[in-house]
């Protein structure tokens, strides 16, 4: 796992590991609506909604464990905050490229047999 520290959870949730499945699903169930929102701000350049849907993306995604993801997210949260409509698209696919990669370790995670060790 790469896109993902998979004992990050664990540590800040003290070694549970069914509240660590619950709080990874629950991820991946409220994660698409935001990550929509931040690619419909890009598409209408509105770079207070991105700076919005940015920020709490990259808090989410920090929370677990996933840092290449956040950082990609911060680069988001920076082009809305600056207003930089230029920077956007790029940032934004590189979000997305974090979050192919991200997904399926999340899912593996959420599930029985999770990347988890301990």
């Amino acid at each position: 796992m790469d896109a993902l520290d998979p004992n990050h959870l664990l540590e800040a949730l003290d070694g549970d590991r069914e509240l660590v499945a619950l709080v990874v699903q629950t991820f991946l169930e409220s994660t698409p609506e935001l990550v929509e929102a931040t690619r419909e701000a890009v598409r209408r350049a509105d770079p207070d909604g991105l700076w919005k849907s940015a920020h709490q993306l990259k808090g989410s995604l920090a929370n677990m464990g996933a840092g290449p993801a956040s950082r990609a997210a911060a680069e988001l949260e920076a082009a809305g905050r600056n207003g930089t409509a230029d920077a956007m698209p790029g940032a934004l696919a590189a979000l997305e490229a974090e979050m192919t990669r991200l997904l399926p370790e999340l899912q593996e995670l959420a599930g029985p047999g999770s990347g988890l060790r301990g």
